[in-house]
């Protein structure tokens, strides 16, 4: 473990940088994707047995096409092609499979089966959906949007954070990406434009500004209220314009713009200090604003599973 910052040399320019909870990868100005860390389940897209890469390490990215955009979650990353194409690896983002339970006619074939199994895809693979423009991963779930402003997301759907209007007794996970019926669908208007995922709640932001949130909100990180659940994307009125957001493990920071100027608030679980009070805050049920280092303004926010980073000018 690092005491203090060093420069990790690198053979090439570097465009972009991405953390998950165990892996880190960089993008290239050409477009090569790198990574390193825990490779559990795959998660580094690394095709290893090895438990750790400990080096730069390329991803073999099918067609060798350059990449655009990349996205970490726990155990499971995503990539987003300059051709508009999605890429997936890692570990399967729902419940393992149980084969225990299933009724089998064949004693000696469940035998040779175990309890349960979960699925890995050890390196980058094409994922079959419409041309894609923005990308997003969280703990346990993913999402796209698609060129026509359709939100598409997948993974586990413990607390509704999928947005498909189903509870976890009805749809625990989905194995493929799915159209959430709000954005674009059935006379909508509002498309979708920007996407945050969290530990296990989702925002997104439509093309007006306008903020919606949906998933767990036991500890406020939807910003809803007393509301402790939502199963479908959700209306969260600001004093302002949605210019961005940033979901964290169980909170989220939203970046509004409003005739008093831009400014940072964030609601949800802060009992680390990550809320950025100057003191532990439990649960913050609504947005509050944030306000930046005197003399500064935000500049730019990063949210991990419980601490931030801020850049300020």
């Amino acid at each position: 473990m690092l005491a203090e910052p060093m420069v990790q040399p690198t053979p090439f320019a570097v465009h972009d940088v991405r953390c998950g909870r165990f892996v880190t990868a960089v993008l290239t100005a050409e477009g090569s994707l790198y990574a390193w860390g825990a490779n559990e389940g795959h998660g580094c897209g690394v095709p290893t047995d090895a438990p750790v890469v400990k080096a730069l390490t390329p991803l073999k990215v099918p067609g060798k096409v350059p990449v655009v955009q990349v996205a970490l979650g726990e155990f499971h990353g995503l990539a987003l092609t300059a051709e508009g194409r999605l890429l997936g690896w890692g570990e399967a983002q729902g419940p393992e499979v149980g084969f225990a339970s299933m009724a089998l006619e064949d004693p000696k074939i469940r035998s040779h089966l175990p309890s349960s199994i979960s699925f890995k895809q050890p390196q980058p693979r094409l994922l079959d959906m419409p041309l894609v423009k923005a990308i997003a991963a969280g703990g346990y779930h993913s999402a796209a949007i698609t060129e026509d402003g359709l939100l598409w997301t997948w993974g586990s759907n413990s607390y509704g954070q999928l947005g498909l209007g189903c509870s976890q007794k009805e749809l625990p996970e989905a194995n493929s990406p799915r159209p959430v019926h709000f954005f674009g669908h059935e006379g909508r208007a509002s498309k979708a434009a920007k996407v945050s995922l969290g530990g296990i709640h989702s925002a997104v932001v439509d093309e007006e500004g306008a903020l919606f949130t949906f998933g767990d909100n036991r500890r406020g990180q939807c910003g809803q209220g007393s509301l402790t659940m939502l199963d479908q994307p959700t209306a969260l009125p600001l004093p302002g314009r949605c210019a961005g957001v940033g979901c964290g493990g169980f909170f989220t920071f939203f970046e509004v713009e409003s005739q008093s100027g831009p400014s940072l608030m964030v609601s949800g679980w802060g009992k680390e200090g990550c809320l950025g009070f100057g003191m532990p805050c439990k649960r913050l049920l609504q947005p509050r604003e944030v306000k930046p280092p005197q003399g500064t303004r935000w500049l730019c926010v990063r949210a991990g599973v419980a601490h931030v980073t801020a850049l300020v000018q």
